[in-house]
Order: structure tokens, then sequence, then C-alpha cells
């Protein structure tokens, strides 16, 4: 199955919060109150689409997923033990459509986004996850991220996981 990715445009938009709004109904069917109304919102998604760094996965010419890449750090990274100092790419609001789980969605973003980062000069990927979503923290353990701590948000507390990029990664 071809999984293309692309930076996300203004066209994406609808898209996109019709894909928020499919996965926030799928995690709260299996008790998982992560995201809601407040978050992620049309205002966080139009703000990652108008810094370039939003990007929608598509299979069949239809959004099947989206996440951004960025070098913003929430505050409360401040606190946590990251092993790997330098210059780190953050992961934000990794979403697969529940009709598209299942199909390498997921793992086709975190390659292009780990690609991504290190071609943007980031020696690192770090991201939280939140802790009653097991499916999201075995998935970023299976795919070699380390767990370096965690962080308390609105809805409670996530672990962080962080991932050197390039040769020694």
């Amino acid at each position: 199955m071809d999984i293309e990715i692309r930076q996300a445009n203004l066209v994406d938009i609808t898209g996109l919060m019709d894909l928020v709004r499919a996965c926030i109904l799928k995690m709260q069917s299996q008790g998982i109150d992560q995201w809601d109304d407040k978050y992620p919102d049309r205002g966080a998604i139009q703000r990652d689409i108008d810094d370039g760094t939003a990007f929608i996965a598509r299979i069949a010419g239809v959004i099947a997923g989206m996440a951004t890449l960025n070098e913003h750090q929430s505050p409360e990274y401040a606190d946590v033990s990251w092993q790997f100092p330098g210059r780190p790419a953050v992961i934000h609001r990794l979403m697969v459509a529940p009709g598209a789980e299942g199909k390498g969605v997921a793992r086709a973003l975190m390659r292009f986004l780990e690609t991504r980062g290190e071609s943007i000069g980031c020696n690192c990927i770090r991201l939280d996850v939140f802790v009653k979503n097991p499916r999201a923290v075995r998935f970023y353990e299976l795919s070699s991220y380390q767990r370096a701590g965690h962080v308390r948000f609105r809805k409670g507390n996530f672990y962080c996981y962080e991932k050197i990029l390039g040769a020694a990664g």
C-alpha cells in the first residue's frame, strides 16, 4: 500500500479537522480521555500548517494520518532528564485515521519525521505520549524511543521519549 507524505496546506484543514474528530471518538471509545474540543483545536492545526510544520499521510489520495514536527518544547520539558543534548526536533499531534490503523501509516510518518529532523540539523527527536494510551506507548517503544521521564499536562501524566538521529541512532 502506497503511503504518500507531504507538507499540509490550507486546503487540507477541513480533512484534518475530520481526522482529529475521528481520532477523538476512537480514543474515547477505548476509554482514553487524551484529546477533546480544547486540544487539538482548529487553531493548533492552522498554526502547524501556517508554520510549515504539519505533514499529512495519504493513501489513495485520502488523508490517513498527520503529525507535526518542529523545535518547540513545552516548558514542562525543562524538568525532564533528557539523555541526548544538542538540538532536538519535537513531534506533536501524531494521529492515524481509525480506518487506516494497521496499514503502516504511523511507521511511515515516523520515518519521514526522523529523516526530516535530521535534514534540518537536529540530532534527536523528543515527544510525549499520554500514559493512558497503551497502544501509543508501545508503538514508540517498539520504534526504539527511550523513556526519559514524564510531564503533567491538563489531561494528566505523559511519558517523555527521545531517540538519537543519524548514524548513532
